[in-house]
C-alpha cells in the first residue's frame, strides 16, 4: 500500500485499485483569508483567476477543490467512452471517494503528453507526467479532475477516437 498526498487529494494504492479521497481544505483558507492583505498582488491576482473574486462562492470553489475533482472525474468518466482516461470504478459518499484501476506510474522525466500531437497548448494540468500511468503497456492519464484538464480532453477527443477508431479498424 502506498499513499500519496497532492494539493487537493489524498489518493491510496492498494492492491489493483486507487482511491481517491478529497480533502476539504477549510483550515487552509481560513489562514489564506487572515494573510490576504498581507501576500502580493500577484497572489491575489491568482487567486481571483482561479476562484473568482473573494466571495462565498469562492471561499467555497477553493476549500471544496478536491471534492469537485473528484466529481468532475466521475462526470467526465460516465458522460465520454474515451479511451486515454482511466474510468472511475465507483463514487462513495457523493463523490468525496472515488476508485480508480491503478497503473503503473510514470517516472520518466522527459514524458510527452500523449495529447501533445492533437493540441499545440495544454494546460499545465495535463502535461506533467504524475497525471499519467501505464496499465497493460497504454498510457492512460488517471488525474483529470481539474476543469482545464478536461477542456483539453474534450477539445482533442474528437481526434482521439478518431484516431483509436482508424488504428482499431
Amino acid at each position: 500500500m502506498k499513499i500519496r498526498k497532492g494539493k487537493t487529494r489524498i489518493v491510496i494504492l492498494v492492491g489493483t485499485k486507487a482511491i481517491k479521497i478529497a480533502k476539504p481544505r477549510f483550515v487552509r483558507l481560513f489562514i489564506r483569508l487572515l494573510l490576504f492583505p498581507f501576500v502580493t498582488k500577484e497572489s491575489r491576482d491568482g487567486y481571483y483567476a482561479t476562484y473568482g473574486k473573494l466571495s462565498l462562492d469562492s471561499c467555497k470553489k477553493y476549500s471544496l477543490l478536491g471534492y469537485y475533482a473528484n466529481v468532475n472525474e466521475y462526470t467526465y468518466s460516465q458522460q465520454y467512452i474515451d479511451p486515454d482516461i482511466m474510468p472511475i470504478i465507483k463514487l462513495y459518499l457523493c463523490g468525496w471517494i472515488i476508485t480508480q484501476t491503478r497503473g503503473e506510474e510514470i517516472t520518466d522525466t522527459h514524458f510527452t503528453s500523449p495529447l501533445k500531437k492533437f493540441k499545440t497548448v495544454l494546460s499545465p494540468e495535463t502535461t506533467e507526467p504524475h497525471q499519467y500511468c501505464i496499465l497493460n503497456k497504454k498510457i492512460f492519464i488517471i488525474d483529470y479532475g481539474d476543469i482545464s484538464t478536461i477542456q483539453d480532453l474534450v477539445t482533442t477527443r474528437p481526434a482521439r477516437i478518431k484516431t483509436a477508431f482508424s488504428l482499431n479498424h
